[in-house]
This record gives structure tokens, C-alpha cells and sequence, in this order.
């Protein structure tokens, strides 16, 4: 078996893991957007940040799983960090367009994102004018199509962020490197 082979074979795993790692970090946040809807807290910023905690230590379970199931018990903090960012980037995919669905289905979460956004407006200071001003522009980024947008965008941020945490954490070199 030459190298090329089992590079190829490693990285066939690699994707393997980071589809599964996926798959589980997405039906969670579906789950998770679910409860907070039908709670009625989708639209409230303290609710989301509860998951925070939550994705974490999912990606080190991943993180943690492969090292030690496919990896002989070692990985580098690289590796482990690829496979969180690429668990982190499926799930946000699934994310969005959950996101999009259930904005398309229930316009009156676009309402009550309104409604928040003018209420901390008012609670910033901001005064009347002003908040007719800015309100346009907050229109144009809570309807389906943007909530996509920001899902990706701030699914790639924390995609970013959270496996370099875990990856620290997980890593492990072998001996002999």
C-alpha cells in the first residue's frame, strides 16, 4: 500500500467524521431553534447563547471520537481543528436553510424580529426619527433570504472560532513526532 493510498484513506475518514459531526451539530441547533420557537424565544438574543456551551462540547465529543476510534489516540491540533471547522460549515448549511423554511413559513417572526429591534432602539435612546430612519434597513435583514445570510455568515464565524478552543483541547501528539 503506498502513501498516497493512505493519505487518501485518512482523508476519506477525515470527511467521513466531519459529515457525521455535522449531521449531529445540525439536528441539534435544528432541535434547538424548534424548542426556542415554539417557546416563543427564537427572536430573543439570551436564548441563543445558551447553545453556545452545547456546540462546544459537541465538537470535542467529535473531535475526541475521532482521535481516539480512527486516529490511535493521537491528533494534531490541525487535523482536529479541519474537523471541526468542517462540522461546524455542514451544520451550518443545514442551519440556514432550516432558518429560511421556518422564516418563509411563519412571517410573524419576521414581525416579532421587527418589534425587538425597534424595542431596543427605544431602549438605546435612539429617537423617534431615528428609528424611522434604521427601520428600512432592519426590514431588509430579517426577511428568509437575509436570515440565510447571517445564518452562513455567523455559522462560519463560530466555525471558525470554536474548533481552534476544542482542537487545544483535544489535541495530542504522538510520541514519536
Amino acid at each position: 500500500m503506498s502513501l498516497d493510498d493512505t493519505n487518501d484513506r485518512i482523508i476519506a475518514k477525515h470527511g467521513k467524521a466531519g459529515l457525521r459531526g455535522g449531521i449531529v451539530l445540525g439536528i441539534f441547533g435544528i432541535v434547538f431553534n424548534l424548542i426556542l420557537y415554539f417557546a416563543g424565544l427564537l427572536t430573543e438574543q439570551w436564548a441563543s447563547w445558551i447553545s453556545l456551551p452545547i456546540v462546544l462540547a459537541i465538537l470535542y465529543f467529535i473531535q475526541k471520537n475521532f482521535r481516539d476510534k480512527e486516529q490511535n489516540g493521537f491528533i494534531t491540533f490541525g487535523k482536529a481543528w479541519k474537523l471541526g471547522f468542517l462540522a461546524s460549515v455542514i451544520s451550518t448549511v443545514f442551519n440556514a436553510i432550516f432558518v429560511f423554511i421556518l422564516y418563509s413559513a411563519d412571517s410573524s417572526l419576521q414581525d416579532a424580529a421587527l418589534e425587538k429591534a425597534y424595542s431596543d432602539m427605544m431602549d438605546q435612546g435612539m429617537t423617534t426619527s431615528q428609528i424611522d430612519q434604521a427601520m428600512p434597513m432592519v426590514e431588509s435583514m430579517t426577511g428568509p433570504t437575509a436570515m440565510i445570510f447571517w445564518a452562513l455568515i455567523i455559522g462560519v464565524i463560530f466555525g471558525l472560532l470554536f474548533p481552534l478552543i476544542t482542537s487545544a483541547i483535544v489535541q495530542r501528539k504522538h510520541p514519536l513526532d
